[in-house]
């Protein structure tokens, strides 16, 4: 018995792979004759292979482009899509603002110089982003294209 179960855990997870036909021959051949041999195994089979044949019938329809402008224009979309950009970059200034506060309170240098970091790091990033924007913009081929 304790040879059976041996033998049920070392295939067990060679199942779905002869189900998705992923196996070696060897190793197939040997899946086979366990699933001969074993009820329980063969049971299991038979479940994953059923499975696999209702996702092989099941299909996905793309939307049309005309239904994606239209969830793209909602006013829910929109709203999440400003609200969450407001809500983070408000809680980011927020933080900032609030850190510089604590800093110019306490007047401790080296939180001071971590936080100076950050914020100059940021603007950086900001201005670089910018210019790069701006310089692309008068060459960007998509430009006129309506999102």
């Amino acid at each position: 018995m304790t040879n059976d179960i041996e033998n049920c855990s070392y295939y067990s997870p060679l199942i779905m792979g002869l189900v998705d036909d992923e196996l070696s021959p060897e190793e197939k051949h040997a899946v086979n004759q366990h699933l001969i041999r074993c009820q329980s195994c063969r049971e299991e089979y038979e479940t994953f292979a059923a499975q696999d044949t209702r996702l092989g019938t099941a299909s996905f329809v793309e939307p049309t482009d005309m239904i994606l402008d239209q969830l793209w224009k909602t006013p829910f979309n929109r709203l999440a899509r400003y609200g969450g950009l407001f809500l983070m970059l408000g809680g980011y200034l927020g933080f900032m603002l609030f850190a510089v506060i604590e800093v110019w309170k306490d007047k401790e240098t080296l939180p001071a110089i971590f936080i100076i970091g950050i914020l100059i790091g940021v603007l950086m990033l900001f201005l670089q982003a910018l210019i790069e924007r701006l310089k692309t913009y008068k060459k960007d081929p998509y430009k006129d294209i309506k999102r």
